[in-house]
C-alpha cells in the first residue's frame, strides 16, 4: 500500500504542469510574451499566464524584457496552454526544463504584476517588500492602466 501511495504522489507531482507541447524560446517580444518553436518546427506566440509586464515604452518595460531574455531565450521549455483573452492572445504556463515556471520567476524578480493565484500574489508582495525590479518605484503604473490612459489620449487627439 505504501508503494502505491508513493507511486501516486510521484505521478501527481510530475503532472503538476500537464504539458501540451515542448519547444524552444526563439524570441522574447516583451516582459511577458515569447515566441516558441515547437519540436514540430511550428512557431507560436504565447503570453505568460497570470502576469502582466510593463509595456516596452513604460518604466521597467525594457528591463522586464531583458530579464526574460536572460532567463529564457534559446532555452527548451514545456508549455501548458491555458486559454485566450478577448483579443485572441494565447496564454500558457511555460516552464523551463528544470520545472521553473517563467511567470513565477518574473514575479520573484519584481518584473511583472500578478493577476492570478493567491500564491503568486505572495510572490509579488515579497518582491515589493524587497524593492526588486519595478518595485523600486513607490507606485509604479500597472500596464493595464498605462494602456487605458494611452488609448484615451489617442482617442482625444483623433
Amino acid at each position: 500500500m505504501k508503494e502505491i501511495l508513493t507511486f501516486v504522489l510521484i505521478i501527481l507531482a510530475v503532472s503538476a504542469y500537464p504539458v501540451d507541447f515542448e519547444g524552444k524560446i526563439i524570441e522574447v517580444v516583451d516582459g511577458n510574451t515569447v515566441v516558441i518553436e515547437t519540436e514540430e518546427k511550428e512557431v507560436v506566440k504565447l503570453w505568460l499566464d497570470e502576469v502582466d509586464a510593463p509595456e516596452l515604452v513604460q518604466n521597467y518595460g525594457t528591463e522586464a524584457k531583458a530579464y526574460l531574455v536572460k532567463v529564457a531565450l534559446n532555452r527548451k521549455v514545456k508549455v501548458q496552454l491555458k486559454g485566450k483573452d478577448r483579443w485572441g492572445n494565447q496564454f500558457a504556463v511555460i516552464t523551463l526544463r528544470g520545472e521553473k515556471c517563467l511567470s513565477t520567476e518574473m514575479l520573484k524578480a519584481g518584473m511583472v504584476w500578478n493577476n492570478g493565484s493567491e500564491e503568486k500574489k505572495q510572490l509579488q508582495e515579497q518582491a515589493m517588500k524587497e524593492g526588486k525590479g519595478l518595485w523600486k518605484e513607490s507606485e509604479p503604473t500597472p500596464p493595464w492602466i498605462f494602456r487605458r490612459e494611452r488609448t484615451m489620449k489617442e482617442a482625444k487627439s483623433s
